[in-house]
């Protein structure tokens, strides 16, 4: 996703001469191009998050639009109280926040974003977006450029391709026997089972906050749901949908995140974890099955 970033970013700046990017270490090899033809645009700041917060917040204030790419936990967490107090509707920030969720996992647990979502949401005026697949970063970044305040985009890679194009909120497959939920990336390992299953409507969420109203209409039809994120259960989207949906709670299931003491491939720690293709599969099936057996 890093590379689609920064190849519509080289574009977007031939476009946009009050657009600059402020590295925080990290990135150089994607950045060359941009480096040598925008010398004077982009800054790196080093391994000084808090640091490229507060630059950015001047140039903000100058009515300049400026992007922060670095690793997704440190770009948020170490400036936390930055990007809470001094950022608002009128400033044109853009954070991109590489590794998101498990994508950096074999750094070990100070580099897994999985709290990041729940964070950002507790800011009023900041959007978040989740692409699902690495072809939607550029139709995204294109999308939250034209929105007013400060924006974070939340990148793991993900190479399968599709032929949707993103939404805020869409629905992948129909039925009216069990409601599945994703959050972006998590799409892709769920999506097969749920097409194998005749009834399961999936829809994908994008970004946040949405509408969910959709979602809501559709369990209250089905009166069962799964939802599934690659983030802790703790201020996740997923805890935030189940207390805003009507119906009963106990019909409701999130696969979260539930461990950070692990280290290893995204692929190793989400099967570790009961986020892996076959382990959703099996969670939609019998979820489905005990649908089936009360209908």
């Amino acid at each position: 996703m890093k590379k689609m970033f920064f190849s519509w970013l080289e574009n977007h700046f031939k476009e946009n001469s009050r657009s600059v990017l402020l590295l925080c270490d990290l990135g150089y090899p994607e950045a060359l191009p941009l480096m040598k033809e925008f010398p004077e645009r982009v800054l790196n700041v080093g391994v000084s998050e808090q640091n490229a917060a507060l630059i950015a917040k001047g140039l903000c204030s100058e009515g300049l639009e400026v992007f922060i790419y670095g690793i997704s936990s440190f770009t948020l967490w170490r400036c936390a109280e930055i990007l809470k107090l001094y950022f608002g509707p009128e400033d044109s920030l853009r954070i991109i926040g590489n590794g998101g969720g498990l994508g950096y996992g074999l750094m070990g647990t100070t580099h897994h974003s999985i709290d990041d979502l729940g964070l950002v949401s507790l800011w009023p005026t900041w959007t978040s977006w989740i692409p699902a697949r690495d072809q939607e970063v550029p139709e995204v970044l294109s999308l939250m450029i034209q929105e007013a305040g400060p924006q974070y985009l939340r990148l793991t890679n993900n190479a399968l391709s599709g032929k949707e194009s993103f939404e805020p909120l869409r629905v992948l497959s129909r039925g009216d026997k069990l409601t599945v939920v994703t959050v972006g990336p998590t799409l892709d390992l769920a999506l097969d089972a749920a097409q194998e299953e005749t009834g399961v409507q999936t829809f994908c969420i994008g970004k946040w906050p949405v509408d969910i109203e959709k979602i809501n209409q559709h369990f209250a039809k089905t009166g069962h749901m799964l939802i599934i994120e690659e983030h802790q259960e703790q201020g996740s989207l997923s805890s935030q949908i189940k207390a805003r949906l009507e119906g009963p709670r106990k019909n409701i299931h999130a696969l979260t995140l539930n461990k950070n003491n692990l280290t290893g491939s995204r692929d190793y720690l989400l099967k570790a974890q009961g986020l892996d293709k076959k382990s959703i599969a099996h969670q939609i099936a019998s979820m489905k099955n005990k649908v089936h057996d009360k209908g």
